[in-house]
């Protein structure tokens, strides 16, 4: 069986055409499937939509969220819930094709592989500036983590149930789901292509109207290393010899510039810190199954 995760928030332009055109690809690799849509508390009609396709093709399982939870919680909710001997999951704005699906199957099975990656080669339809800020944000998040993560890959990928279970492992309510392939290593290979230009609705994650890219960011900065809180340390030795130095051998009255920068560094130290404290909360206190309003489709499953 093969699994199709979807996580969306008001895409009631997209989820018909993203029906119809997964519903070719699964036929076309003619094996059982089931396609879940994780409805993250949309206000728009898409759950009117999704009732009436799972009318028609009762493959389709809805979970619906009582509140907005974010899309890593969503995401984990609904791989947790699924059944198939390969997972996929992908974003509903059919900006990456889900044609792309055979192509990953028949290279996952033939080669046996447990991770099928997806890069892009272009974004259409993305202005110079938020491609310049992608490519700049995965340069930093690789620059302060151990494993590097693929850059220019989205949270488009394909998983074998082997590397689903050892990333369910990992009980990370508010993962940076981009990094999940170099948390669990495994067998992996990259599929490359070609990012369309969104034809449905408005983008959700604008970089001036939404802090989602931003909170993206500072997951991947946090999700699978230390390096931070070693970077606030290692400064800290620094400007303290530097004060030391310049108090003995220069004698510069640089007392409010001092008192100022050194404010600055322990506010940017406090800051780190406080966010590895809240990383730490939100895997202990959050729960993504607390949030949800109801499940369609799922009654043989359940235990």
């Amino acid at each position: 069986m093969i699994s199709i995760v979807i996580t969306f928030r008001n895409e009631e332009d997209c989820l018909e055409e993203l029906i119809s055109r997964l519903k070719k690809v699964l036929d076309k690799i003619n094996q059982s499937y089931e396609i879940i849509f994780v409805d993250d508390y949309s206000t728009d009609g898409s759950s009117k939509i999704l009732q009436s396709e799972r009318n028609n093709n009762k493959q389709i399982k809805i979970i619906r969220t009582s509140k907005n939870i974010g899309n890593g919680r969503s995401l984990i909710y609904g791989l947790s819930k699924s059944n198939g001997d390969y997972i996929v999951y992908l974003d509903c704005d059919l900006q990456d094709p889900p044609e792309l699906i055979e192509q990953m199957y028949k290279l996952i099975t033939e080669e046996k592989l447990d991770i099928i990656n997806t890069q892009r080669l272009s974004r259409q339809g993305e202005s110079i500036l938020k491609k310049f800020l992608t490519k700049s944000a995965y340069k930093i998040i690789n620059l302060f983590n151990k494993d590097k993560i693929l850059e220019d890959s989205g949270d488009f990928k394909m998983l074998s149930r082997k590397a689903l279970n050892a990333i369910l492992l990992f009980k990370d309510n508010d993962p940076f789901t981009r990094g999940f392939p170099v948390l669990v290593g495994l067998k992996q290979k990259v599929v490359q292509y070609n990012r369309d230009k969104r034809n449905f609705g408005k983008t959700h994650y604008s970089l001036l109207k939404s802090i989602n890219p931003y909170k993206e960011l500072l997951r991947g900065l946090l999700f699978n290393s230390f390096r931070p809180i070693y970077l606030i340390f290692v400064t800290g030795i620094i400007f303290f010899f530097t004060t030391v130095l310049c108090f003995i051998f220069f004698k510069i009255k640089l007392e409010i510039f001092l008192i100022l920068f050194f404010f600055s560094i322990m506010q940017l130290s406090l800051g780190f810190l406080g966010l590895y404290m809240k990383k730490i909360l939100d895997k202990i206190y959050q729960n993504p199954s607390a949030f949800i309003e109801y499940e369609e489709g799922f009654e043989k499953n359940d235990n």
